[in-house]
């Protein structure tokens, strides 16, 4: 990803950022305004998504240019009503802008094909795939954070690990922490408590990875993959917290089940499990298809 550092001159005293790229890095207005948009344009070490900022003398614009190759698909829109909407998050697309910027996000398609309006209940790491749950006014948000609160929202997961877990059920309680990047299970008070309950699925031929489900009651920073690695339960792609190399982070948000916020029904959603993941187990002479 190439940087350019740029220092605002007196000539363009009060110029519209999106302005100042066009000028400096011979880009057209729409793209300007798409790296702005992005999340690829810092001012004075702050992110900056606004193309008409009005810059001043002496001030710096650093640009994280996106390269070609690290586009990644957008999400597919499976649901969509006035309330709510749905979508399928391929892997390696953040939620939203990293520090960095310079690659699209899934609020930019949100803000592109749903409107200003509408807002991530949840998110995914950027290297896991699957659904996530979009609401789309002010009431349905109020709605579906009571019910995240409550627990009544289920998010379900499908997880690859590396070993095999020697009871069918796990449930992982503990308070976690973020330190140097990675959260830790803490003994301090002040750290948030998580809840994991992980069902075991399918044992691949080879004996040494398995198919979880796992489900959440809270929503921690890495929660499934910190809690499954401090068990000797590392996902698979996962170098951070120890998994073996693969080409993606084996993590897939497969099911969605909550109460509609102006229907009042029960309204649920399947993600099959990605072919990638599925190739992790049959790699490995896996049992059977998933």
């Amino acid at each position: 990803m190439q940087k350019h550092v740029l220092t605002v001159t007196s000539a363009e005293r009060d110029a519209e950022l999106a302005s100042l790229l066009v000028a400096r890095l011979q880009l057209s207005a729409a793209a300007a305004r798409s790296w702005i948009a992005g999340g690829s344009v810092s001012l004075d070490g702050r992110r900056c998504t606004a193309a008409e900022t009005r810059l001043s003398p002496g001030q710096r614009v650093v640009v994280y240019e996106p390269r070609e190759d690290d586009a990644v698909a957008p999400p597919l829109l499976v649901y969509r009503d006035e309330a709510l909407a749905v979508l399928d998050k391929p892997a390696g697309l953040p939620s939203q802008a990293t520090r960095r910027g310079g690659t699209a996000t899934v609020e930019d398609f949100l803000r592109a094909e749903l409107g200003a309006e509408a807002r991530l209940a949840h998110r995914l790491d950027a290297a896991a795939s699957g659904l996530l749950l979009v609401t789309r006014s002010a009431t349905a948000r109020q709605a579906i954070a009571a019910q995240l609160r409550q627990g009544t929202l289920a998010r379900v997961y499908l997880a690859i690990v590396e070993g095999v877990p020697r009871e069918p059920r796990l449930l992982i309680r503990s308070r976690l922490g973020v330190r140097g990047g990675r959260t830790r299970s803490s003994g301090d008070g002040r750290a948030r408590l998580a809840e994991t309950c992980a069902c075991l699925l399918r044992v691949n031929e080879a004996g040494d990875r398995a198919l979880l489900q796992v489900q959440l009651s809270t929503g921690r920073t890495h929660q499934i993959r910190a809690h499954l690695a401090e068990h000797g339960l590392p996902l698979v792609g996962d170098g951070l917290y120890g998994g073996p190399p693969a080409p993606r982070l084996a993590l897939h948000a497969h099911h969605l089940r909550l109460l509609h916020p102006s229907r009042h029904d029960l309204l649920e959603l399947h993600s099959p499990l990605p072919a990638p993941l599925r190739a992790m187990l049959s790699d490995r002479e896996s049992r059977g298809a998933v």
